[in-house]
């Protein structure tokens, strides 16, 4: 069966059309009578549940946002390195940050780095859900006059701050950071 919609002005635009055509999915008993709803059911119902479950899926939290294998707790990270002589690599991170994310799944997965955080504490910090210890190590973006996440704090087995690095780092960056973070502790 054809729908039938109104011809539309010239002067309508493309959006309005488009938009009469989705109110008339929506709402098609109030269209072209019984014979619309059905189609609906069958065609755009489908779809729309479809489209409603992908998205329900894609925003429920997760359980953690740290990368795999990092600790989540500043201080029992800084307990660690005192008692294994490792230094701290505090990631300070936020879920909503794009440069963030980018640095996780590609810098943060590379081999050469994986094989190089061996040598530390990783820990990582939500700005957003540990705002203490993110105040406690300036580690929040309205400290740097916008200038905020992803950063990194690398801090000495005792605890003291040695390197403060912001933004996106490629792997190779990381892994000479990390190099010289290692040649200064040893």
């Amino acid at each position: 069966m054809m729908l039938k919609f109104h011809a539309a002005s010239r002067s309508e635009s493309s959006i309005c059309r488009a938009k009469n055509i989705w109110i008339r999915l929506l709402f098609p008993r109030q269209a072209t009578g019984n014979a619309l709803a059905v189609r609906f059911k069958k065609t755009a119902m489908p779809v729309l549940v479809l489209m409603a479950l992908f998205a329900c899926q894609r925003t429920s939290p997760r359980q953690s946002s740290a990368p795999a294998g990092f600790l989540t707790d500043a201080k029992q990270a800084v307990e660690q390195a005192h008692e294994q002589n490792k230094p701290v690599l505090m990631f300070f991170t936020a879920k909503w940050c794009p440069s963030c994310r980018q640095l996780k799944d590609s810098t943060l997965t590379d081999a050469a780095v994986i094989s190089r955080l061996s040598a530390f504490i990783p820990v990582s910090i939500d700005i957003d859900e540990q705002k203490e210890t993110t105040l406690e190590y300036n580690a929040d973006a309205r400290k740097f006059g916008g200038v905020g996440i992803p950063n990194m704090w690398f801090l000495s087995p005792g605890g003291e701050r040695l390197r403060h690095v912001i933004g996106y780092k490629t792997p190779q960056e990381l892994s000479a950071v990390m190099d010289s973070i290692l040649n200064v502790i040893r």
